[in-house]
């Protein structure tokens, strides 16, 4: 009984950490689409967007 426990366990790890690295390749990929050099980019650099029209200076 406790390899059966075992397994499901193993089993588990396994997907979430087949998850996690499925999360991660999307982020990456996500990440590698952001043109760093756009007007938004550079103002990005030293503030951000308050979501009420201003900016917080970093």
């Amino acid at each position: 009984m406790c390899a059966w426990l075992g397994s499901i366990t193993v089993s588990a790890v396994s997907q979430e950490q087949s998850e996690a690295e499925s999360s991660l390749k999307d982020l990456v990929d996500v990440l590698q689409e952001i043109d760093t050099s756009s007007p938004m980019a550079k103002t990005n650099e030293q503030s951000i967007s308050d979501n009420n029209g201003g900016r917080i200076i970093l």
